[in-house]
């Protein structure tokens, strides 16, 4: 269990971490995590970070043991929160996982800015265990962007040693590389499957539509399906392997949002000879649809979906 603190304990310890330029570059992505998802604040992820940092991993004989230790302690220690006023906040696996993330990838960063070539390999463990998770994409994207916006405003950057002594900018694609997720399972249902998108550009955006969208039923995930059409990214729309399909989609979702193959495989069957399905023009352009599978209400629903996607991938790609 995890303590939280109160108000005026969190200004003040958020006085005091102003003064790293690590936390302040990572600050705004901590935040519209909290904001998003109700995550912890910033402030408490940070102390978090210090609490469980990289002393107890550096010198090591047994690295790998100690990365999956510390994981496990978060892991377990998210799993429930107490208030201030000491009430008990049962958390999900998936929150707690969350949070846990957060937090290891504070401690990643503070490795790599502090340790050295002594903390490359405790990064390397850890990025096994949290390198293709969206909250640490999200935190790694978006402290980048930070830097390279106070670089742009000359605005003096923290200098620190990165890893294997290079500049950071070289270091950060050392990360980037590290965090490849060409090697993962979902890239294995993946590449089969997309065009022009990368997978980490693909989960960035399913997960941006789950935090924003409601769907009142898991069959109305298949908008993704319909959306990537669209896009033009899938290798095969006609003849994908749905399958695939769903377990990658899948893969990318919480608990009770999960798809069965059968009834995407009844509906993408009765759309995927329909204009609607290959272009937001053609959805445009047809009034409703209706078939066996297929009923009105769902189709508007679907249709609703689709435009949304569309326009927060727009706000998306315009945004950066």
């Amino acid at each position: 269990s995890m303590i939280l603190f109160d108000e005026e304990r969190l200004l003040e310890l958020r006085r005091e971490y102003q003064k790293s330029k690590l936390f302040c570059t990572l600050y705004p992505a901590l935040a519209e995590l909290e904001r998003r998802y109700d995550e912890l604040s910033p402030t408490q992820i940070w102390h978090e970070m210090e609490v469980f940092c990289a002393g107890r991993l550096l010198g090591s004989q047994a690295l790998e043991m100690e990365v999956i230790a510390l994981w496990n302690t978060l892991l377990k220690r998210y799993s429930t929160f107490i208030t201030p006023d000491g009430e008990t906040i049962e958390r999900t696996p998936r929150e707690a996982e969350y949070t846990a993330v957060c937090v290891m990838t504070c401690v990643n960063f503070r490795l790599i800015a502090e340790s050295g070539d002594e903390g490359n390999e405790a990064v390397m463990e850890m990025l096994k265990l949290i390198g293709n998770h969206p909250v640490h994409v999200h935190l790694y994207k978006a402290q980048r962007q930070r830097e390279e916006q106070l670089e742009g405003s000359g605005r003096e950057i923290e200098r620190i040693p990165w890893v294997n002594g290079v500049d950071h900018k070289e270091a950060l694609t050392v990360i980037k590389r590290a965090t490849d997720p060409s090697d993962t399972e979902q890239a294995k249902w993946f590449n089969p499957l997309f065009l022009h998108v990368t997978l980490e550009e693909w989960v960035a955006f399913v997960k941006r539509c789950e935090a924003e969208m409601t769907f009142q039923h898991k069959i109305d995930r298949i908008a993704y399906l319909v959306f990537a059409s669209h896009k033009h990214w899938l290798k095969g729309p006609k003849t994908i392997h749905l399958a695939t399909w769903v377990k990658l989609i899948n893969s990318l979702l919480g608990t009770g949002k999960q798809m069965q193959q059968s009834e995407v495989a009844r509906k993408w069957n009765e759309m995927k000879n329909q204009k609607f399905y290959e272009s937001l023009q053609g959805m445009n352009e047809c009034a409703e649809y209706q078939s066996e599978h297929i009923s009105s209400k769902f189709y508007k629903d679907l249709v609703e979906h689709v435009k949304l996607m569309h326009a927060k991938y727009h706000a998306m790609n315009t945004n950066r």
